[in-house]
C-alpha cells in the first residue's frame, strides 16, 4: 500500500507511537510519505539532529514539511476564541499543509490516507480516498482532567474548551473511514461526544530494547520520565516534589528524585532547589536512568492515552508506584501484581517507601511486569493490526464507493 502520513509535529523517537507506525509499515513493504509541520525554518534545519528523525527518513519514500509560523498560530488562537474552534485545531490550521496533502495523494496515487491526532483532521477530512483518524485519546475526558487538577489559567481554559470540544471531537471523526483510540476508556469517551464512525482501540507499542534493559540499582533513587514542558508531567513533578519525597526523605534522608525530561518549565526547574531533587532536562539516552533507578515513580493526576513511560518502566523491569490516572490507559494491567498503585500523599509515600525497603518486593515485581508487557505489547504486533485496519478500510471505501469498483 502507498500511505501519506500526516502529523502535526516530526513523529522522531519523543513521538513513539507514529514514529513505530512508519518504520513498522516500512518494514512490511509499504510506501511511507510523510507530511507534517514545524514552527519555523530554525526547526527545519534543527530536524537533522533530533532522535529519530535520520531512521524516519530512511523508512519513508518523500518527506515533506509545511512551515505554521508559532506567532500566526498564537493569533489564530486568539482569533478562535469566541468560535466553535477549539484551541489546539486553530494553533495547527494552515491552508498551506490541506494543500500540499491534496498534492501529495494526487501525486503519488496513495491508497490510504493516515492522520495523526484530530487537531488536522477537519482540513484533510474531504479528501477522496479512505481515510484513518489516530485520535490516540479523547480531548474532551483530558479537559474534565485538567478542569479538576490543572492550574488556574489551565481549568480557565479547559472551561472554554469544553463548550468547543464534545461536538467536534464528534464532527471530525465522521469524516473518516475508521478511528483509533489507545485506550477503552478514550473509546468509551469519544462514543459519549456522538462519535459513530467505526471507532478501534489500537494500544501503544514498547520498544524491544526496554526489555533488555540490565538492572543496576543505586539505594534509594526514584525516577520520574516524561517532557517537562507538557502540563500533566509539570504537575506530576510538581505535587510529588513538595507533597510526597519530603515525607520520603525524612524516613530516608539519603533517598534522590531524579526528573528526567527535555526542556523543563521554570517552575520544574526550581524543584531542583528542594534537597535530593535533581532535573536532568533532555537526556541522549534513557536507559543509563532505567538500570540505577531503584523505583519508578508516575503521580501523574491528568491523564489520558496510552501511558508510554510508564509502559517503558515495566518493560524494563522498574519496580512502579503509580496512580490510578498513570497506569488507566494500560489495558490487562492489575494493581499489587505488576504494580504498586497510590493516590494520596501518605498513601504515595508509604507505598514507595514499602518498594524501597523490601528487595523481595522488587524482584516479584519486576519478574511480573516485565513478563506482563512481553504480552501484546510489542510493536510488530500492534502495527500488524494497523494494516489490517487500513485493508479492510480500503474495501469499505470500495465499497461504498460504485466508481471505485472495478
Amino acid at each position: 500500500m502507498k500511505v501519506l502520513f500526516a502529523t502535526p509535529v516530526p513523529p522522531l523517537l519523543t513521538k513513539p507511537r507514529p514514529y513505530h507506525f512508519i518504520r513498522g509499515l516500512a518494514q512490511r513493504g509499504h510506501t511511507v510519505h510523510l507530511l507534517t509541520q514545524l514552527p519555523s525554518e530554525r526547526a527545519v534545519g534543527e530536524l537533522s539532529e533530533a532522535p529519530g528523525w535520520a531512521e524516519i527518513v530512511e523508512s519513508c519514500a518523500s518527506v515533506s514539511w509545511v512551515v505554521v509560523p508559532r506567532l500566526r498560530s498564537y493569533a489564530q488562537c486568539a482569533v478562535s476564541l469566541p468560535t466553535r474552534t477549539p484551541l489546539r485545531v486553530a494553533y495547527c490550521r494552515s491552508p498551506e499543509f490541506a494543500l500540499r496533502a491534496r498534492q501529495l495523494v494526487q501525486q503519488h496515487n496513495c491508497d490510504v490516507l493516515h492522520v495523526d491526532r484530530k487537531r488536522i483532521a477537519s482540513a484533510l477530512s474531504g479528501l477522496p480516498l479512505p481515510k484513518i483518524l489516530d485520535a490516540t485519546d479523547s480531548i474532551t475526558l483530558y479537559m474534565k482532567r485538567v478542569l479538576r487538577y490543572g492550574s488556574l489559567p489551565q481549568r480557565l481554559i479547559s472551561i472554554v474548551e469544553l463548550l468547543k470540544v464534545p461536538s467536534f471531537e464528534a464532527e471530525v471523526c465522521r469524516g473518516f473511514s475508521s478511528c483509533l483510540a489507545t485506550t477503552d476508556e478514550d473509546a468509551q469517551a469519544l462514543r459519549s461526544t456522538g462519535v459513530d464512525t467505526s471507532l478501534e482501540v489500537l494500544p501503544n507499542g514498547v520498544d524491544e530494547r526496554f526489555f533488555r534493559c540490565a538492572r543496576n540499582e543505586e539505594a534509594d533513587t526514584l525516577l520520574f520520565v516524561g517532557t517537562m514542558y507538557y502540563s500533566p508531567n509539570v504537575d506530576a513533578a510538581t505535587w510529588f516534589s513538595k507533597r510526597v519525597f519530603p515525607r520520603i526523605k525524612a524516613v530516608k534522608p539519603r533517598a534522590r528524585l531524579r526528573l528526567v525530561g527535555s526542556r523543563p518549565t521554570r517552575a520544574v526547574r526550581r524543584l531542583a532547589h528542594i534537597s535530593g531533587v535533581e532535573v536532568t532536562g533532555a537526556v541522549r539516552d534513557i536507559m543509563p536512568y532505567l538500570e540505577r533507578a531503584t523505583v519508578f515513580v508516575a503521580p501523574i493526576r491528568i491523564g489520558g492515552g496510552f501511558p508510554n513511560k510508564v509502559a517503558e518502566a515495566l518493560a524494563a523491569g522498574v519496580p512502579t508506584v503509580a496512580t490510578p490516572a498513570a497506569h488507566a490507559g494500560i489495558p490487562g494491567l492489575v494493581p499489587g501484581a505488576h504494580l504498586v498503585e497510590a493516590t494520596h500523599p501518605e498513601e504515595f509515600a508509604s507505598s514507595t517507601l514499602q518498594v524501597l525497603e523490601d528487595a523481595n518486593l522488587r524482584k516479584r515485581l519486576r519478574a511480573s511486569e516485565r513478563d506482563f508487557m512481553r504480552t501484546g505489547y510489542g510493536w510488530d504486533e500492534v502495527v500488524e493490526r494497523l494494516e489490517k485496519i487500513y485493508t479492510s478500510s480500503r474495501a469499505l471505501w470500495s465499497g461504498s464507493n460504485p466508481k471505485n469498483r472495478g
